[in-house]
């Protein structure tokens, strides 16, 4: 996996390779008196990923710190290439990314500097708290399973359907936090996806809303062939 960086604490200019753990990351720049990423200190992902999908909590989100990213292009030129922030097409949970076979190596960001290390540290504690206390933060999931359709929450439309606790196989929407799909111990991808339909069309059916999903998923699936337990 690609890790590491340089840090600037004097200018805010920040540069992680892609493999590196957000949170880590949210640490690291926190400790050096950057503020901007504080609200990543609970997403359990890597900075690329977070790039590619504009990953976001908490009021903030990559694209507000994003300067550019370093991409290869497989069999393209073998060389890497860099786009600016501005190339990404960034919107909510969305960048150019998502829809170009590009590999993302690492991510600049602009971060503001000259803060109090422990303030901002203070700060990214009570994030991740925040998120700990409120999400199955300790349970397997995949994050947050469906974008909000604005102005409603996908998890309060689910919550209100009484879909807490609604179980497939070994997977089962969180009692905790309902735009959670977490693993009971042996939850199937095809378990997941099943519940994601089984939720999708209990929404739709009461509401008129198309849930669409922040997760990407990896292979082919059928229609859902499971009933809810």
């Amino acid at each position: 996996r690609l890790q590491g960086g340089r840090l600037g604490a004097a200018s805010g200019s920040v540069e992680a390779k892609a493999g590196e753990p957000l949170p880590s990351l949210a640490r690291r720049v926190a400790r050096a008196g950057l503020s901007g990423l504080e609200w990543a200190v609970g997403i359990p992902g890597t900075v690329g990923g977070a790039a590619v999908m504009n990953a976001g909590a908490q009021g903030g989100c990559t694209a507000e710190w994003l300067e550019s990213v370093t991409v290869l292009e497989p069999g393209g030129s073998k060389q890497p290439f860099t786009l600016k922030a501005s190339e990404l097409d960034f919107a909510y949970r969305h960048s150019r990314l998502q829809e170009e076979p590009l590999l993302v190596l690492a991510v600049s960001f602009r971060l503001s500097p000259g803060h109090d290390p422990v303030e901002i540290s203070r700060r990214t504690t009570a994030n991740l708290h925040s998120r700990t206390t409120s999400q199955p933060y300790h349970q397997p999931s995949g994050g947050s399973v469906f974008r909000n359709p604005e102005p409603q929450k996908a998890g309060q439309l689910i919550e209100n359907l009484g879909l807490k606790g609604l179980t497939i196989g070994g997977a089962m929407v969180s009692p905790v936090h309902a735009n959670f799909i977490v693993n009971t111990g042996a939850a199937r991808a095809d378990h997941i996806e099943a519940l994601i339909q089984a939720v999708q069309q209990r929404v739709h059916g009461s509401h008129r809303i198309d849930l669409h999903t922040e997760v990407k998923r990896l292979g082919h699936f059928a229609s859902q062939p499971w009933a809810p337990a």
